[in-house]
């Protein structure tokens, strides 16, 4: 990830503090998840320690850089939380970190992940150093829920926000990790972080979950024939109530798992509406053995229609509705 290019406008911010000997002492990255704060952290730390002169862009490659990309730099300290929150016990032991003499150099860097996790004891330990920093040591906050912060937190920090990805970017960034274009197109759709965009495409029970869906949107394809007489609505209505009753309800086990499943729906029948417009400029279906003439079945209108019915479905999902007969008459109702 091109963290400078993601985030060009925090990248100029930091290098321009570096180059003018600004850098303050305590840093809030807030943003969405997947928008590159761990990164951008990382690249700070490099960019204090590298031993190259070229503060714009750090060498990466000498002993100091690649110590940090390998978490193995004796003055950065990164912590997470440990299990559903970071603790006392964690915040004190930075604390004592912070006043010990630096083993290589006179400079430290601490990074907090999900430091929205810390606990009302842990965040007001960590005030005590926010409002008495030590000389040469500098600590980064990385959040994506910056109103669960405390305010005296949030005033003693330089806030820095990360701005969301656009689709192309995320849909740039997975295919360059190897996941296909129409596979990155769909989850792109789903997520707009990286991070949780990979992390889907590695879960077998997304993967087939996608198989499950598609399953079902085949079953509605209005022209599709058998014998050489077109499918009744009654046959299209039986296919597709199979799918749900031997696998969806079996699959998609909760409200949220359902949810995602029609997120998928949604995106394909997008796709042909995509199709149907003309606008195939990322060929939404490609990839899932999906006949995209089919989108020519359907007039706009009936296309419209149908991703408002998917999107009054994800709606009535929330409430107590059984998902069983929500996804039944949602089928009727594509027909």
């Amino acid at each position: 990830m091109n963290i400078a290019t993601l985030q060009p406008e925090v990248w100029t911010l930091i290098t321009n503090s570096l180059r003018k000997d600004r850098l303050g002492h305590a840093y809030l990255f807030e943003g969405e998840r997947g928008t590159g704060k761990q990164e951008m952290a990382l690249r700070m730390a490099q960019l204090i320690f590298c031993n190259q002169s070229n503060i714009s862009e750090a060498d990466c490659s000498c002993l100091e850089c690649q110590r940090i990309s390998s978490n193995n730099h004796p003055n950065v300290y990164s912590i997470s939380p440990d299990g559903q929150s970071i603790k006392k016990e964690q915040i004190k032991f930075l604390q004592e970190e912070f006043q010990k003499k630096s083993i290589e150099s006179g400079q430290k860097l601490y990074i907090i992940n999900q430091a929205d996790k810390m606990t009302a004891s842990a965040a007001n330990s960590l005030l005590k150093y926010l409002e008495e920093p030590f000389e040469n040591t500098y600590i980064i906050l990385l959040t994506s829920s910056i109103h669960q912060l405390l305010p005296t937190i949030i005033s003693r920090c330089q806030v820095v926000s990360f701005r969301p990805l656009s689709k192309a970017e995320v849909i740039h960034q997975l295919i360059e990790t190897g996941i296909s274009s129409s596979k990155a197109n769909l989850l792109a759709n789903m997520t707009n972080s990286v991070e949780d965009a990979r992390q889907l495409s590695q879960d077998e029970w997304f993967s087939e979950a996608l198989g499950i869906v598609v399953r079902i949107f085949k079953t509605l394809h209005p022209n599709r024939k058998t014998g050489g007489s077109e499918i009744k609505n009654s046959e299209i209505a039986t296919a597709s109530m199979i799918v749900i009753q031997e696998d969806w309800i079996g699959h998609f086990k909760d409200r949220q798992q359902a949810s995602q499943g029609l997120d998928i729906l949604l995106y394909l029948f997008k796709g042909l509406l995509a199709k149907r417009l003309g606008n195939d400029e990322n060929n939404a279906l490609k990839g899932f053995e999906i006949d995209d003439e089919i989108a020519f079945g359907f007039s706009e209108m009936k296309l419209a229609e149908k991703l408002t019915r998917i999107l009054e479905a994800k709606s009535k999902l929330q409430a107590n509705t059984n998902q069983q007969l929500l996804l039944e008459q949602l089928v009727i109702r594509l027909q």
